[in-house]
């Protein structure tokens, strides 16, 4: 126990004793009260008298009174010691004591000079230059946009690169980025870019026509290594450099999406004298033409403003995206100039820790946003053989799943169920309400003996996993779990021994691109789990959709391939969760991206 919490556990006994208050007291009284031997309670007491916490004044002989004096208050005291463990730049170690103190007016007052008064005393402080400390909670495994498979990638991606154009969200229409202009033909199999004149990558070559054939050839190829989209660009046939900045790109079958597709992160636009090598992973600083660059990445990322980016200049200076988890000493982010992002804990899902709680009630610190829904799923592997082989067990299953109930005892309040995560687009009645007769009758017809089913997952979804093992064995359903670090689950080897995998993903940009990337993509988990002929049939129906000049027949193919997924019971939607923000009152400009993030050049300070 730490010696604050003993100076607590006094403090709390006699919470009527003002500061600087004499009061008798008796050794032994003492050690009962923090439950201590008398040798360790004249210990703890002298420690906290060296702190000047407290005054101690022993009485002679036992039996004979002391004299005990507070000189600090609780509060006070808890914030002394947050301060002094940022100033060592412990910064996780102090926020992680404010959680535990779980005082909301202690939060507040840390709060206030973590973001406002750290620093100031500090008169040979260097020039003050804007920066921006986002704190984050996800992994990333790659830095090479070809190869992202996570949202925590394609979020520190996106302000690197570049792509061809932009899916804008407020008209739901292509519009033009590093291509100022484009021609299509009517068949939808001849597309021509003419690029923008001088832009450069970060490294100083100027963007051609060659990066970009460069770029979408990587993106199709197949050996060594196939990049993770390689369905939606192998329809590719060919690419004709008409000049330096022109490009014709030649497809072997309609594709009216093709533009849609070139708008992802993973279709970024990349340098050919850079790049030859299979992946660039982590081990290599990734060169894009982006308004940051990246100019560290061990500790955490630092990003700097592109002064030469084509379009305006980042209004920030500097942007520096740290993992919250990481326990370490931190980089020189504590001086003046820093201004504070820390997107929704994603490992909370649904609940709130009293820090999240402060910044809802302190608006005048803190501020929030919505930044796009999350899905939390079970992928139910139907290539395997099995109970789940048979599409009667699958659907005792989704009769025997009570979401609410799930959401009420995992303590998920800012959750809500559901049961198709399309439904904005799609609603539709739920043939599988929640009947666990229903679905004890049907492991029974079946002759169902419990043979354990075995359920995948990763660490921030690890109680849940355990809520569904418990959940099902009600109906007879045994469960075993197993929890594995995130980039073993992308390994496909890894998940197909797996009978459900329990995963999240979120749909929060252009949904008609993201449904594709979600079926079709080789790193996505519910097409590594259906069998063939599913795969074979969602397959289909996408080729056939892409095809289709017209949004309304493309949504009917969507329309099919939802149905298709409900009617097979190969995918157990569980409850959806909104994301968000919270930031720095003194932060402006918050804005975000159609993937839901903020974009980090239109941040502004206005202290």
């Amino acid at each position: 126990m730490l010696l604050f919490e003993y100076y607590q556990i006094l403090r709390k006994h006699f919470s009527t004793v003002a500061i600087d208050q004499q009061i008798p007291v008796l050794l032994d009284q003492l050690s009962d009260v923090l439950y201590s031997s008398d040798r360790n309670t004249r210990n703890l007491l002298k420690k906290m008298e060296e702190y000047q916490w407290i005054s101690w004044v022993s009485g002679q002989g036992r039996g004979n009174s002391s004299k005990l004096t507070f000189h600090i208050s609780e509060e006070e005291l808890a914030v002394q010691i947050a301060v002094q463990l940022a100033e060592e730049r412990k910064v996780e170690e102090a926020f992680r004591f404010i959680d535990k103190c779980a005082n909301n007016r202690v939060n507040e007052q840390f709060l206030h000079w973590f973001m406002h008064s750290r620093g100031s005393e500090n008169k040979d402080a260097k020039p003050e230059t804007d920066s921006l400390v986002v704190l984050f909670d996800e992994t990333v495994l790659t830095l090479d946009p070809a190869f992202m498979s996570l949202s925590s990638e394609r979020h520190l991606l996106q302000h690197i690169f570049d792509p061809l154009v932009l899916f804008d969200e407020q008209t739901k229409s292509i519009v033009p980025h590093l291509a100022h202009a484009w021609e299509a033909d009517e068949a939808g199999t001849s597309y021509t870019f003419f690029l923008r004149r001088g832009i450069y990558f970060h490294h100083g070559k100027e963007l051609t026509a060659h990066d970009v054939r460069f770029t979408l050839n990587r993106l199709k190829q197949n050996q060594p290594l196939r990049p993770p989209y390689y369905a939606m660009y192998a329809c590719i046939k060919e690419m004709n450099i008409l000049s330096d900045l022109s490009l014709q790109v030649l497809l072997t079958e309609p594709n009216f999406l093709f533009l849609p597709f070139l708008s992802r992160v993973q279709a970024s636009i990349v340098p050919e004298d850079r790049y030859h090598s299979e992946i660039s992973g982590m081990d290599t600083f990734p060169i894009g033409t982006g308004p940051f660059q990246l100019v560290r990445q061990k500790e955490s990322f630092l990003l700097k403003a592109n002064q030469s980016y084509f379009k305006e200049r980042a209004l920030v200076d500097h942007v520096e995206i740290r993992h919250m988890a990481k326990q370490q000493e931190g980089p020189d982010w504590l001086g003046t100039g820093s201004h504070f992002v820390q997107y929704t804990d994603t490992s909370l899902h649904g609940k709130k820790t009293e820090n999240t709680i402060l910044k809802e009630k302190a608006p005048s610190i803190w501020k929030r946003a919505f930044a796009g829904t999350s899905y939390t799923f079970l992928t139910l592997n139907t290539a395997i053989g099995g109970p789940l082989a048979d599409k009667q067990f699958r659907q005792a299953l989704f009769l025997g799943m009570d979401r609410s109930r799930m959401l009420e005892e995992t303590r998920k309040h800012e959750c809500l169920p559901i049961t198709n995560c399309f439904a904005n687009h799609y609603p539709s009645d739920d043939p599988f309400s929640y009947d666990p007769a229903a679905a004890k009758s049907i492991l029974s017809q079946l002759g169902y003996q419990g043979e354990p089913l075995h359920l995948f997952t990763y660490a921030p979804l690890e109680e849940d996993a355990l809520w569904l093992k418990k959940h099902f064995a009600e109906i007879g359903i045994h469960i075993d779990v197993t929890v594995m670090l995130l980039q073993e689950l992308l390994q496909s080897d890894k998940i197909l021994g797996a009978d459900m995998l329990l995963s999240q993903k979120a749909l929060i940009d252009n949904w008609e691109v993201s449904f594709i990337e979600s079926y079709i993509a080789d790193n996505s988990f519910i097409s590594q789990l259906a069998n063939n002929l599913l795969a074979q049939s969602i397959h289909s129906k996408i080729a056939k959709l892409w095809q289709e000049e017209n949004q309304l027949t493309r949504q009917k193919y969507v329309e099919k391939i939802n149905e298709q997924l409900i009617e097979t019971c190969c995918l157990l939607f569980l409850y959806q969760e909104n994301l968000q923000v919270h930031y720095d009152a003194s932060v402006d400009g918050i804005s975000f991206d159609s993937t839901g993030c903020i974009q980090y050049k239109n941040v502004w300070f206005r202290s």
